[in-house]
Formats: structure tokens, sequence, C-alpha cells
């Protein structure tokens, strides 16, 4: 196990997810790779890309800030990773980069829904563990 995908809801407690993933990653001498979807990325129509960056910089500065820390907080304890911040919805961006880089399993963070949210909204999870094609490791999140 390589390649080892974490998605991150960056407005959600991570410590639980990225303490799991951290242990993958040491145990089988992996990568992670961190990944955060959001469903608009500024300046992603008509600009050129240094405006696209300045404008993420500005508007998901607090997002961007979050991943460079944990990246480096990950690469303080000699565990290799990159992050990628990522516009669209969350489920089918998971999917496509695990699929894009081959990745050996997921790692997601799952809140307890009841019954009712979950057959209306279905679920982030629910998705990519039907639709994942490898080993996903759903994390309890408080």
């Amino acid at each position: 196990m390589k390649k080892i995908l974490v998605a991150l809801d960056l407005e959600s407690e991570t410590d639980a997810l990225l303490e799991h993933a951290s242990a993958l990653a040491k145990a089988f001498n992996g990568e992670l790779i961190l990944v955060n979807v959001e469903p608009n990325l500024p300046g992603s129509e008509g600009e050129t890309k240094v405006q696209a960056e300045q404008d993420i910089r500005s508007e998901l500065s607090e997002e961007v800030h979050q991943l460079h820390h944990i990246s480096n907080t990950l690469s303080g304890k000699n565990i290799a990773n990159r992050a990628l911040l990522l516009e669209g919805t969350p489920a089918e961006q998971v999917l496509s980069v695990a699929k894009d880089l081959q990745v050996d399993m997921i790692v997601i963070g799952s809140h307890a829904h009841n019954p009712i949210y979950s057959t209306l909204f279905g679920g982030i999870a629910r998705n990519i563990i039907k639709h994942a094609g490898r080993p996903v490791l759903l994390v309890p999140l408080i």
C-alpha cells in the first residue's frame, strides 16, 4: 500500500482522520495524498493561471493555510505527502483522483446522521464506498 488518499473536510475535525491515515502511511511506508474539495474555486473562468492562484490564495486563504499546515506537520513526522485543493463535487473528485493516481486506499471521515437524513441526502462516504473499487477506511468523526 503505497498511495493513500485522505479526503479532508477542513470544516470538520481532521485529527482522528489524519491519525489513522498517518499510522497506515508509516506502517506501509506510503504516501498520503490529502484532498480537499471546494464547490467553487474563485478565478476558474477566463483568468490566467497566476490570476487564478492569487484569487484562490485571497479567497480561500484559510483552507490553503490549513492544508499547508497539515502537510508540513506530516512532513515533520517523516510522512510523505502532497496536498490537493480541488473544485467540484466531493465524492466525484475523490473518486476521480483515486483513479487517476491509482491510489491503494481511500481514508474518509463520516459524521453520524440519522436514517432520514441519509435517505434524503445520501452521503459522500456512501457514494465513495459504493464506487471506489478499492479499500476504503471509514473513520467516525465526532
